[in-house]
């Protein structure tokens, strides 16, 4: 296992383009910290920049395929996939046709539910990041580790926050994939897209 401790104040400390510029040629430990960075600060944008094609478009597969609204639907958390839509201000022509990683930022910033978004924020606004290191997987994949420290009060919910919390930190896995000379975010343990997407729009058990 690579160890590269990176100071994240430095990192953090940056102007938003400096972020972005230093991501795009940098270690998988610079873009696993700039990825976390923009989630603190809900930059939806950014965080889809430094996701990997690949995942912007299997999530644009994924909404697209999945199944129209019908009765007897469970109610939240599963949602329809006219609900998200709605959401996205778009007809299906138009996610049809929209850039896969515009739809993947749209996604975040408007079309998940507002729980969801306030999970992920709160939880990186609650805690510091320590970046460990990185583990390669062939020439192209790395897992980036690091360790999320609670700093916030205990939530009064839900349990399985509180559980988390009495833990005092947890660790956290990032998987990069090179995109041309860059790392891009394919896959993120504590929080993904495409996961959340399965579970919102599957079918309901009507029986």
């Amino acid at each position: 296992m690579r160890t590269s401790l990176i100071p994240l104040a430095f990192l953090l400390g940056l102007a938003p383009a400096a972020r972005l510029a230093g991501a795009q040629t940098g270690s998988p430990e610079m873009v696993a910290a700039a990825y976390y960075a923009a989630v603190r600060v809900a930059d939806w944008a950014q965080v889809a920049r430094l996701t990997h094609p690949e995942t912007h478009r299997q999530v644009k597969t994924f909404l697209i395929a999945s199944p129209p609204d019908e009765p007897g639907r469970s109610s939240f958390p599963m949602v329809s996939r006219e609900q998200v839509l709605s959401g996205l201000h778009a007809s299906m022509e138009e996610i049809q046709a929209m850039d896969p990683e515009l739809l993947f930022e749209r996604l975040l910033s408007r079309g998940v539910p507002d729980p969801v978004r306030s999970v992920l924020t709160g939880t990186e606004n609650d805690s510091e990041t320590r970046i460990l290191g990185h583990v390669d997987e062939g020439d192209s994949l790395v897992h980036v580790l690091r360790r999320a420290t609670f700093l916030a009060p205990r939530p009064e919910s839900p349990v399985a926050r509180q559980v988390e919390w009495d833990q005092g930190s947890r660790m956290d896995v990032i998987t990069l994939k090179r995109d041309g000379s860059s790392w891009r975010v394919i896959e993120e343990s504590a929080f993904s897209l495409f996961m959340f997407l399965q579970v919102f729009l599957r079918p309901a058990d009507t029986r």
